[in-house]
């Protein structure tokens, strides 16, 4: 899954928002690579959010 983290909480939202899900690790972090470097350059100010990919261990089986 790729989600937004927000590190400084936001009344009426959750501290993690899934974006998207992805069967496999390669898709997520090309993703992720490039929401990030989108959100960086939209918001050059805020760094009270992160990017990542989560791995569902189910999807694993």
């Amino acid at each position: 899954m790729l989600v937004i983290i927000l590190l400084t909480a936001v009344p009426g939202l959750s501290q993690v928002i899934v974006l998207q899900t992805f069967t496999i690790s390669q898709e997520c972090q090309s993703e992720r690579n490039r929401v990030g470097h989108e959100m960086a350059e939209a918001f050059p100010d805020e760094r009270d959010f992160e990017i990542a990919c989560h791995l569902n261990p189910r999807q694993q089986l």
